[in-house]
């Protein structure tokens, strides 16, 4: 005996609503959407609060390279120390060329040297993986006496 159902019968149990299956699978889909969508969105953070501390670093080295070639008595060695809200420096100065210049037709003028210098100002700060840093070099004339380290 064959079990016959009429045609509205069957299009009324195929609508009554979703299966097991296709609500965890839609579940599955969207739990996997939102997992990507998070993972973007918080990288975006992290690079954005990368380039503010770069910015920030960038600024702070322009200041102490400004500050360092603008001093009258440039010597060569290396300082650093803390720069406030996790920021650090190190500024290096060493000397690339020196010479002796005595003003023509005074010969009762002081021998003054002058100085060629690279300066390097390097400002670093803990990122949330490793340790980030900004190095600006230029380089500076200074002018002084002749027996002057």
């Amino acid at each position: 005996m064959r079990l016959h159902i009429p045609a509205y019968r069957s299009a009324e149990i195929n609508a009554a609503g979703f299966t097991i299956l296709e609500v965890l699978v839609a579940f599955v889909i969207t739990a996997t959407a939102l997992v990507v969508l998070f993972r973007s969105g918080s990288e975006a953070l992290s690079a954005g609060n990368t380039a503010a501390h770069m910015l920030e670093a960038t600024s702070r080295a322009q200041s102490r390279l400004a500050a360092a070639c603008a001093g009258t008595a440039l010597r060569t060695g290396t300082q650093s120390g803390d720069d406030g809200h996790g920021f650090s420096w190190r500024t290096q100065i060493s000397r690339i060329a020196s010479h002796l210049i005595r003003p023509e037709g005074d010969d009762t003028a002081p021998v003054v040297r002058v100085d060629l210098l690279s300066v390097s100002v390097t400002v670093g700060w803990q990122g949330p993986r490793r340790g980030r840093d900004v190095t600006l070099v230029t380089d500076c004339l200074s002018a002084g006496p002749a027996d002057r380290p």
